[in-house]
């Protein structure tokens, strides 16, 4: 059985509208550049939440036997996660991605479960005491009520006593980065530039993601991301029957006070 076969497609109830309509799909982005992501520096980012979790973890002295990583990309938290002794499932909208994340489980010799499904509406019929959502996966759906729909979705899986910790973008970082114009990122053998567009007006964003690499064409696609504000998130969360515990700024940024990401950190009672 190939890492195709393994990656199980889950049929959405949920409308067939797709959460960046009018601007192109950003998850297809993530089709053409999945083979690339890692490369372009996510692995940093990754193990910055990596770290966060255990630290939360201990913190709380808890010991989540399993975890589900929702927007989980090519699976970088999930296996680390594994590593800790947790079973893991990951849920991806983007197959390519999925077939990243099970390669490289594979190669490691992880039973890390993988399913394609829309964030905004799956059932596992099974809960988990951990469940996250980082890259600030919640910005790429355009509408408060996808956002909301997503929010309700995780809060189902999640277990009483759990958590759910997930992390958004910001205001600071939509008007210090996304208004742009450009910048152009350094990752050793070759750049990532980002071209940005933003729509103060309707708090939405567009950014041109081009990966250039030595000896290789250049590889691009469109990434669509909205400014929610808190007090939406907040309604969704608590509308889905979670405690908020905190929100701060994420530790992936030295400065906190400047923070250009939101972490929250939720509990079901």
């Amino acid at each position: 059985m190939n890492v195709g076969d393994r990656i199980r497609r889950l049929v959405s109830s949920f409308p067939a509208r797709d959460p960046a309509a009018g601007t192109g799909a950003t998850h297809g982005a993530y089709e053409r550049l999945a083979r690339w992501y890692d490369w372009s520096g996510a692995i940093a980012f990754s193990d910055t939440c990596v770290s966060l979790i255990g630290d939360l973890l201990d913190r709380e002295q808890l010991t989540p036997d399993a975890c589900l990583d929702i927007a989980c990309g090519t699976g970088s938290f999930g296996l680390a996660m594994m590593a800790r002794g947790m079973r893991c499932v990951g849920i991806d909208r983007s197959f390519a991605m999925l077939a990243e994340a099970g390669t490289k489980a594979a190669a490691r010799g992880a039973p890390l479960e993988l399913v394609c499904a829309d964030m905004r509406a799956f059932r596992l019929l099974r809960q988990f005491p951990l469940v996250t959502c980082f890259y600030d996966a919640l910005n790429h759906l355009r509408e408060t009520e996808d956002v909301a729909a997503a929010i309700a979705t995780a809060a189902a899986h999640v277990a009483p006593g759990g958590l759910y910790v997930f992390d958004t973008n910001n205001e600071r970082m939509f008007e210090r980065v996304w208004a742009g114009p450009s910048e152009t990122i350094d990752v050793g053998s070759g750049e990532v530039q980002i071209v940005y567009l933003y729509d103060r007006a309707r708090r939405g964003g567009s950014a041109q993601v081009t990966f250039r690499r030595d000896h290789e064409e250049p590889i691009t696609g469109w990434v669509h991301e909205r400014c929610h504000s808190p007090s939406e998130i907040e309604a969704a969360v608590i509308h889905a029957g979670l405690e908020i515990r905190s929100r701060g700024p994420h530790p992936y940024f030295a400065d906190a006070a400047s923070s250009l990401k939101d972490l929250w950190i939720c509990r079901r009672p």
